[in-house]
């Protein structure tokens, strides 16, 4: 697998863990940088392996009713809020999660 398949892979676990993680917090885990992982966060959205958690985030964290519990605050502002794994990309991580640990 490639690195960015890894990173792919990397993100949706680091997401099924549940808990908040800030994209610092991730990129720092991952070994990439935050851009990337901002990157990749997109594109999982586009393909619904991600949610929005609040589609407020866009107009920034003052009055966010979640802004107590963000570990990524002020990130809003750039247009990448607090997001969530959907149903689909829960399914996705726990099987490649089990995939390699077949391996």
């Amino acid at each position: 697998m490639n690195h960015s398949g890894n990173l792919v892979t990397g993100l949706l676990q680091v997401l099924d863990e549940g808990g908040i993680h800030s994209i610092a917090e991730i990129a720092r885990r991952l070994g990439a940088g935050e851009g990337l992982i901002v990157a990749i966060a997109e594109e999982l959205q586009r393909r619904g392996l991600l949610t929005p958690l609040n589609d407020n985030c866009g107009t920034g964290c003052r009055g966010c009713a979640m802004s107590g519990a963000c570990a990524a605050p002020g990130q809003a502002s750039s247009g990448f809020g607090m997001m969530a794994l959907t149903a689909k990309g829960r399914r996705w991580a726990q099987n490649r999660f089990v995939d390699t640990m077949g391996n």
